[in-house]
């Protein structure tokens, strides 16, 4: 089973994870997400492309998401509807250099974006942890938006869970 790869705007299936090209880094502030020293919990850190094809997908597009540069977008199918005060968190060991990682709310695979609920600046390779409550909304599906190129190579998926203090 492989994970899917982007580059440059086109996706292809294969590989240990999920890879993106490079793009520009967007802006915007919310949520709570990091750079950590550890998973999200509670979740058991396994090989990324364990999740492709299901719950995550990679999107060519998604609504609303911002034109910076060239993104690569990925859909996570959450296991229930995620309303607002409910917590749900996942992280990724990434392998990427300095840019930002976005988590938007949707109702659909690749969807449209709703409200913004996580935005990450990474300054290198280490574990990105997003964890999210919506206010607003109550959602599906979580469109995690890579404004700089990386490879996802472990990842925890944790429902009802928190990221490590930072």
């Amino acid at each position: 089973m492989g994970g899917s790869i982007a580059t440059g705007g086109s996706t292809t299936s294969g590989g240990n994870g999920a890879s993106a090209g490079s793009g520009t880094a967007g802006s915007g502030t919310a949520g709570s997400g990091a750079m950590t020293a550890g998973y999200c919990t509670p979740g058991t850190p396994q090989p990324a492309f364990n999740f492709f094809d299901g719950p995550i997908y990679t999107c060519g597009s998604a609504g609303g998401v911002p034109p910076d540069g060239d993104p690569y977008i990925l859909d996570i199918t959450l296991p229930g509807p995620l309303g607002p005060g409910q917590t749900y968190a996942f992280s990724a060991d990434m392998k990427t250099s300095v840019g930002d990682f976005y988590v938007y709310g949707a109702n659909a695979a690749c969807g449209n974006v709703g409200e913004l609920l996580s935005t990450v600046h990474v300054t290198g390779n280490g574990i990105v942890c997003h964890q999210v409550t919506p206010v607003t909304g109550t959602y599906s599906h979580l469109i995690w938006v890579w404004q700089e190129g990386g490879e996802a190579v472990t990842m925890a998926l944790c429902e009802s869970g928190t990221c490590p203090t930072h």
